[in-house]
């Protein structure tokens, strides 16, 4: 019940502030709490078994994220603080990240909660690696030298440092390596991003050979998790059918493609079109991953998770204060802001209620060492 109207509290000064740093700042360490002390949720039970016994998951696990582990029990951190040290360090470049690329960051940490933080709460792994791609979405937007005479072509730092980002990520989660492909629409425009993203998935359908990828996984040391997802045996098995994970990527996909789209074709009613182009072309690559949800798994969705938080703060950057939630504003600016909404209402739906809300949502509230049995 206190977590409850912590959040209640938080959600509305939140919409009501926008951009309050001490409310941010309480909002961030809240969110740390709960990832750091909510236990019983659907991936924990894994999670313990990798950190007490690392060579149990020898192969299955990436460099980086063992290397975490390994640190951590060397100085003698039980599962809890570890799990803390993991939460602070998400939270750390989650929320920097929004404080430094939004204009309206209250509003959009409260979005991000809903989704894909839930989320993180229990996947730990493609939690942290998430939060260093969010990290680099410093390098795909706001890109000056990318307007200076041909750079746009040529390698930049900041695709260096975008590259750098990726790797680390990869290094914790191997599906982050998804990742390098948004170099391409970075570079690119939307035709011709629609054409790679087009004969991408036509290529993993046809031709695609998964030992070439498992190759590349196993460098970064789970090589046998992942390549498990291209095995006879799991493409035959119950694990195989991916439920509603087509439907929903191709659902989000597409919502924020006409947020996008609409936004383009009224240039005069919004800000920075640029990083909305530069969304717009992320999001249809990433589309590419709908030949992978249909040929191999459904866990594929990932890459477009990490996403959602750059959806959320380049669509609502490009609202002007003055029409940002006030009751009487344009009607396309009206569309859009409920489009926003629709986006975070969406995924929540179809990633944590219709299929984990027991195993997510319930234990947040219910299953914490802080707010229901405090600390020991």
């Amino acid at each position: 019940m206190i977590l409850v109207i912590l959040l209640i509290i938080l959600g509305l000064l939140n919409f009501l502030l926008k951009r309050s740093r001490f409310v941010f700042t309480i909002s961030a360490i809240l969110m740390w709490t709960i990832m750091a002390f909510t236990y019983g949720n659907a991936d924990e039970l894994i999670y313990i078994s990798r950190y007490q016994n690392t060579a149990k998951w020898q192969g299955s696990s990436e460099l980086l994220f063992t290397a975490i582990i390994n640190i951590c029990r060397v100085i003698g951190l039980n599962f809890t603080q570890y799990k803390s040290v993991l939460s602070l360090i998400y939270i750390v470049l989650v929320s920097t990240t929004i404080w430094k690329l939004s204009r309206y960051p209250n509003i959009v940490i409260t979005l991000f909660f809903f989704y894909p933080f839930v989320m993180n709460v229990s996947q730990l792994r493609f939690g942290i690696a998430s939060a260093v791609l969010i990290y680099s979405y410093r390098y795909l937007l706001h890109d000056k030298s990318l307007r200076i005479g041909n750079a746009k072509r040529n390698i930049t730092e900041n695709d260096i440092k975008f590259v750098v980002c990726v790797i680390i990520a990869s290094l914790l989660h191997s599906v982050a390596i998804y990742w390098l492909l948004l170099l391409i629409p970075k570079k690119t425009t939307v035709r011709t991003t629609t054409i790679w993203m087009i004969g991408i998935n036509l290529f993993v359908v046809t031709a695609f050979n998964p030992s070439i990828a498992n190759g590349v996984l196993s460098k970064l040391g789970a090589g046998l998790r992942m390549g498990a997802y291209f095995s006879s045996a799991y493409q035959t098995s119950t694990y195989r059918h991916y439920g509603g994970a087509l439907i929903s990527t191709l659902l989000i996909g597409a919502i924020i493609w006409l947020l996008c789209l609409l936004i383009r074709k009224n240039e005069c009613l919004f800000r920075f079109t640029d990083d909305v182009e530069e969304l717009m072309k992320c999001n249809i690559m990433l589309l590419t991953v709908v030949s992978f949800i249909l040929r191999f798994t459904s866990e594929m969705y990932r890459p477009q998770e990490a996403l959602t938080l750059m959806a959320y703060i380049v669509l609502t950057n490009a609202i002007t204060e003055a029409e940002f939630l006030r009751l009487k504003i344009e009607l396309r600016n009206f569309i859009t802001q409920a489009g926003i909404f629709a986006l975070v209402a969406t995924n929540f739906y179809t990633k944590i209620i219709m299929y984990n809300c027991e195993a997510l949502w319930i234990p947040i509230f219910t299953n914490s060492y802080l707010f229901t049995h405090g600390v020991s």
